[in-house]
């Protein structure tokens, strides 16, 4: 992609908008992946233009933070993203967020709770969302419910009442 996009630190997880001319990925510094950020670089006359701190682009909502996000979120519309968060002072590694926006203002993110968290470790990467957004699969190194151990695939559907 080049030194717009490529630089000394590592580029992951890479997550394409759908009309190709936007990338979503996420940048951490070598050989320490409780590092990451979130970037995006847009093309512009068919060229890939510098790499932006997502909290950098206004019109998108303020997720990074000075602890760990990883792989790029999931956009799930114009006014709802799913991420991961390594929420500080908790014993797990990450959980899954959201941030959603209501009357054109991105709200505050929240955990998608205990229903879908656990006390383990628990992210999803960009092929996580069900096309009609009603389920996420999700890894997570949750020991219960007859997991194998290790990262395990789980699946959580909405119910009639969206949770």
């Amino acid at each position: 992609m080049g030194p717009n996009i490529n630089t000394s630190p590592w580029e992951l997880e890479p997550s394409r908008s759908d009309d190709g001319n936007v990338i979503y990925f996420t940048r951490y510094q070598p050989g320490n992946l409780s590092t990451g950020d979130l970037y995006v670089t847009q093309k512009i006359n068919g060229v890939w233009q510098p790499a932006r701190n997502w909290s950098d682009v206004p019109e998108l909502p303020h997720i990074n933070t000075p602890t760990d996000e990883e792989h790029c979120p999931i956009i799930a519309s114009d006014s709802l993203i799913y991420f991961n968060y390594q929420q500080p002072g908790v014993t797990q590694d990450s959980d899954i967020w959201k941030v959603e926006k209501k009357d054109e203002i991105w709200q505050k993110p929240e955990s998608l709770g205990p229903r879908l968290n656990s006390a383990y470790r628990d992210h999803m990467h960009w092929t996580g969302l069900s096309r009609n957004g009603k389920s996420l699969i999700i890894t997570s190194t949750r020991p219960n419910m007859g997991s194998r151990s290790g990262h395990d695939i789980w699946i959580s559907s909405q119910n009639p009442k969206g949770e």
